[in-house]
């Protein structure tokens, strides 16, 4: 089981984060296991799971305003699993691949790992923080750009897990698909928008049960349901189907907005560009 960790910040703390202490806090882990990154009022910062196979998703933030205490995102993770190689998921976690960080106190900001899958999967988790043009909104961009190091082409599943509070509250949020890559939060006046562009299937459930499926050792894959999940405790995951020939790179998108409506996939996509979204689909 992992602890619900929704007063892990407290303002206190938050405030210590502004005045430096996290470095000092950075200090009782591996250098390269936190980053923060800020952007005008807004604040991300997060450590990775410390294990590949454990039950621990590590810690976040995402405070759209320094000076409110709500968090918007108290944990997350990333995970994959290649065909034919592996019978259960993988954290893209602190104790694989010897991750390195870059971007420190930044707005971009990224993790590192090499090595992975028995040495054919290097990864890189590129994250962007944009402030909004009021309060309490801001926009966190997530990039994870997979290399396959092999001779062969390979299948990979991966996936963005999140445990997200509509207005920092970790309870009663409503949760709908508005598309089968958008997700919208809600408690009350508070919202938040979740996009996984271009991804295969999607799933939502009360806290904890979606992660411990993920963490679990068997095969998971979502289930994009269409009933919507009320008055919860929200965590949800978005699933990419990649094939990624020898090497090649190819890369997904996941964007979590604060009270800021997402445009449609395919208008995201027009603004975007291309940098968004580069990932090979399953061929059929």
């Amino acid at each position: 089981m992992i602890m619900k960790n929704t007063d892990r910040r407290s303002a206190g703390m938050f405030a210590a984060v502004l005045a430096g202490a996290v470095i000092v806090c950075a200090s009782s882990r591996p250098a390269d296991a936190s980053l923060v990154l800020f952007d005008g009022n807004a604040l991300f910062d997060s450590s990775l799971p410390s294990s590949a196979t454990g039950t621990s998703g590590g810690s976040t933030n995402f405070r759209p305003s320094i000076g409110s205490s709500a968090n918007h995102l108290s944990q997350q993770s990333w995970h994959f699993r290649i065909d034919g190689m592996h019978n259960r998921q993988f954290m893209f976690s602190e104790s694989q691949g010897n991750p390195t960080t870059s971007g420190m106190f930044s707005s971009t900001g990224s993790y590192e790992w090499s090595g992975l899958a028995g040495g054919i999967l290097d990864a890189k988790l590129t994250i962007e923080l944009q402030d909004g043009r009021a309060p309490n909104e801001a926009t966190l961009t997530q990039t994870m750009s997979l290399t396959n190091t092999s001779s062969s082409a390979f299948t990979i599943s991966l996936f963005h897990y999140a445990d997200i509070n509509a207005g920092g509250a970790p309870s009663l949020n409503n949760a709908n698909a508005l598309n089968s890559n958008l997700l919208d939060i809600s408690k009350g006046n508070e919202f938040v928008h979740w996009q996984g562009i271009g991804a295969d299937a999607y799933d939502y459930q009360h806290f904890n049960r979606l992660f411990n499926k993920l963490t679990s050792p068997s095969i998971v894959n979502l289930s994009s349901p269409q009933s919507p999940l009320l008055a919860a405790d929200f965590t949800g995951a978005f699933q990419w189907t990649l094939d990624i020939d020898p090497g090649d790179t190819v890369s997904v998108t996941s964007i979590i907005s604060s009270n800021i409506v997402i445009p449609a996939p395919g208008a995201v996509l027009l603004l975007a560009g291309s940098a968004l979204i580069s990932s090979r689909r399953r061929r059929m």
